[in-house]
């Protein structure tokens, strides 16, 4: 099961850790084997409206790229997806 694919619904959200811009940052935990981790939840709507989907999908391709060289300065993505919203 390490490879499905994870949605929103695989996560429990524990607590608000921050807020910004475009959205959020929860405290989750996963609702198979309860591993804990940060996920980020950000607002399509927020991001076209202030013109930032390319900044945000860049954001996405560092961290992907920083998780191939394991550095130890960025946070580390286990996951990405994206709902309708």
């Amino acid at each position: 099961q390490q490879n499905r694919i994870r949605g929103p619904a695989d996560f429990e959200l524990v607590a608000l850790i921050g807020q910004g811009g475009f959205g959020a940052v929860f405290l989750c935990k996963e609702t198979q084997g309860g591993k804990v981790c940060a996920v980020k939840r950000m607002s399509k709507s927020a991001i076209v409206k202030k013109e930032q989907v390319h900044t945000v999908n860049v954001e996405v391709g560092v961290l992907k790229e920083a998780r191939m060289e394991h550095s130890p300065w960025i946070v580390q993505l286990f996951y990405a997806f994206s709902d309708k919203y």
